[in-house]
């Protein structure tokens, strides 16, 4: 790659990096300042934490193109992408990582029966069918941990897709560079499989699931989110 192409993806990640470090502590200052208010069930201080991710698109492009007001345009496509991304793990009821393994022990386990105190075994023997009693009782919405699992991983995966794919879909016009079906994929693949990377390697490494502001998620698919942007803003 020439250096003219590699310079924007190197500002553009740089900044989206520094982005994903700041969004969750954003998050957490907006919610003691703006209103309470909840926005399809999005909260209104996490919705506007995609600032800290629009703002850095619009430096890096103000930096390498120099400041044009067009470049603004980026933080409504930002803020859709990032309120689309959080509707969608809330209307899938995507639960936090969670390893597969886990995942299939809770639902063994949900089949394990016991039998009651005090019952001879011999009238267990002679009984016709075995009376049973679950240990761990499956989800009141009658859904299996395995399931879960896999809906919380296609939630994730989704929401990494399609916030990727609205702030892409804002480059045209925040910067007037060609539009392309090719960078659309792309930006769109690369949020999908972040997604997916964090939210495996977060059910297996207890780093990751100590990890309270999600910086695992937040910086590399900001990261590489914005890399994709400032190649395609240099096309």
């Amino acid at each position: 790659m020439p250096a003219s192409a590699l310079r924007p993806v190197v500002v553009y990640g740089a900044l989206g990096l520094v982005s994903g470090f700041l969004t969750p502590h954003l998050s957490d200052v907006l919610r003691d300042v703006v209103p309470d208010w909840g926005i399809v069930e999005v909260p209104l201080s996490l919705w506007l934490a995609g600032l800290a991710f629009a703002a850095a698109l619009t430096a890096a492009s103000g930096w390498l193109l120099g400041f044009q007001p067009r470049q603004l345009l980026f933080v409504p496509f930002v803020l859709l992408g990032w309120f689309a991304a959080v509707q969608i793990c809330v209307s899938m009821r995507a639960d936090e990582p969670k390893s597969y393994t886990q995942a299939l022990a809770d639902t063994d386990k949900s089949d394990i029966c016991i039998q009651l105190d005090g019952a001879e075994q011999s009238d267990a023997a002679r009984a016709p069918q075995q009376q049973c009693y679950k240990l761990f009782p499956t989800r009141a919405d009658g859904e299996s941990s395995e399931n879960r699992f896999w809906q919380s991983f296609g939630g994730y995966v989704l929401a990494g897709g399609v916030g990727a794919l609205i702030t892409a879909i804002g480059i045209p016009f925040a910067v007037g560079s060609r539009f392309s079906r090719l960078t659309l994929l792309a930006v769109t693949l690369a949020g999908a499989a972040v997604a997916a990377a964090w939210f495996l390697l977060a059910g297996n490494i207890a780093a990751f699931q100590a990890d309270q502001h999600w910086y695992a998620l937040f910086v590399p698919w900001q990261a590489a989110v914005a890399a994709l942007v400032g190649r395609a803003s240099s096309a």
